[in-house]
């Protein structure tokens, strides 16, 4: 337990993010994937249109505060490293097809990651096996992959806390892991609340795919993918994982950042419009913020315990007055759930 303990530790340490309640995509506003107010009155967003948006400039972009325009500037984060971690299930009732299916799209998954992009892969049965460590994708990665078996238990949350580990360095990168699973915890250590814990303290972005199957714990994937304010994405079976793997590679190759300056403080509306090739998309969340500083003061975010917070459809961001707090910092919004069958 001392072990467990370190390693929740080491994911939290000097984070200052807080995670909130997811939003429904499908046919609703997103929400934001992150919102940065490190230079505030200054704010940004990072959102992520759907692939077929096609290349966004700031013209395609607008952006409203409580129904008002605010001048705004779009900046596309291909170019920016991605680091993700692959948590794949090996355990017994992944034997057949879905172990089959899930190595082929892991491995379509890496080949189909920007240049520049840094992956790890663990499986997790009994225990959790490191079967490549975070580096370029590489030949080694892949025959990894091509390796595993399923047999054994499930020590999901075991896994999840291995991963956000892996990604706990003071990295520049984007951060994500990708989770498939098909049943819930029978093996960790850990427990479910060990996990969103430790997630919520920190900046990783969080996909929990979950494969149809007869040990299912829907509810614990997603309250993992809550805690990260990720998504929860719902496979009918493993013939459809191919192309939710393909979506998740796209969407991390299409996110944007959205800056501008916010036209007053306290509550308020904000919504990203997206004019994109294949139509419009909109981005809303609500925050609540300081009045304008005065030159030379700086915000400060604060941090809300895990108990004391709740799901909400539309997620609120607390941002407040001056503070010693010099490091920069971000605060994650949902970015909803979303069910492929």
């Amino acid at each position: 337990m001392a072990t467990l303990q370190r390693t929740i530790a080491a994911i939290g340490m000097g984070s200052l993010v807080i995670a909130l309640a997811s939003a429904a995509r499908a046919g609703e506003p997103g929400g934001f994937d992150f919102v940065d107010a490190s230079d505030f009155p200054t704010v940004r967003v990072v959102i992520t249109p759907a692939a077929d948006s096609g290349a966004l400039v700031t013209g395609d972009v607008t952006v409203l505060q409580d129904g008002e325009p605010v001048p705004a500037t779009v900046t596309p984060l291909e170019s920016d490293p991605i680091e993700a971690v692959l948590l794949i299930d090996t355990s017994g009732s992944m034997a057949g097809a879905p172990i089959a299916a899930a190595k082929q799209a892991a491995i379509d998954f890496i080949a189909a990651l920007p240049p520049g992009s840094s992956v790890a892969v663990l499986g997790f049965g009994d225990e959790v096996e490191v079967v490549a460590g975070l580096a370029a994708p590489s030949d080694e990665a892949t025959a990894g992959i091509a390796s595993l078996r399923a047999q054994g238990e499930t020590a999901l949350y075991d896994a999840v806390l291995a991963a956000a580990q892996a990604l706990a360095s003071d990295s520049s990168s984007r951060r994500f892991i990708v989770l498939l699973s098909d049943g819930g915890d029978t093996a960790s250590e850990a427990s479910l609340e060990d996990v969103t814990v430790a997630l919520s303290a920190t900046r990783l972005g969080f996909y929990a795919i979950q494969l149809e199957g007869s040990e299912l714990d829907s509810a614990a994937l997603s309250a993992i993918a809550d805690a990260s304010s990720g998504r929860f994405v719902a496979a009918a079976d493993s013939e459809g994982l191919a192309a939710i793997y393909a979506e998740i590679a796209a969407d991390l190759a299409s996110q944007y950042a959205v800056g501008f300056e916010v036209l007053h403080g306290g509550s308020s509306a904000i919504e990203v419009v997206v004019a994109g090739e294949m139509g419009v998309e909109r981005f809303v969340a609500e925050l609540e913020l300081p009045d304008l500083p005065a030159p030379g003061s700086a915000p400060v975010v604060t941090l809300v315990p895990p108990a004391a917070r709740t799901l909400t459809p539309a997620p609120i961001i607390v941002v407040e007055g001056p503070s010693a707090f010099q490091k920069d910092w971000a605060l994650r919004v949902g970015i909803g759930a979303m069910a492929l069958m």
